[in-house]
């Protein structure tokens, strides 16, 4: 199981993002971060995520392994798992998660 949680993991390459000193990309990463919660329209997100891929595609890394790190931080019931409310759909997420935490509770 720990095994296919790649969220993190270094993958071995030697594309110009793998060159890179690490503090280069650490700060990189922070300063993203901050862009991407500081984003109040859905062009401000789209625009992040655009730069996103176009990383994933200069680092060359595979579609495959891009996925299998997305897949725990997605949630369960987008995965076909039964959601809290019975739906096997994404739904609305911001509405579903409120009525996760009172699952939990009781």
């Amino acid at each position: 199981m720990l095994r296919d949680i790649t969220i993190g993991q270094h993958f071995p390459g030697n594309s110009v993002v793998h060159r890179c000193d690490p503090r280069l990309k650490i700060i990189a990463t922070i300063a993203y971060i901050i862009v991407l919660f500081m984003a109040s329209n859905p062009l401000g997100i789209a625009l992040s995520l655009a730069l996103l891929a176009l990383l994933y595609k200069v680092a060359q890394i595979p579609i495959k392994l891009i996925v299998k790190s997305l897949k725990p931080i997605v949630p369960p019931w987008c995965w076909g798992w039964p959601s809290p409310r019975g739906s096997s759909s994404c739904g609305n997420l911001r509405n579903d998660l409120p009525v996760r935490g009172l699952a939990a509770l009781g």
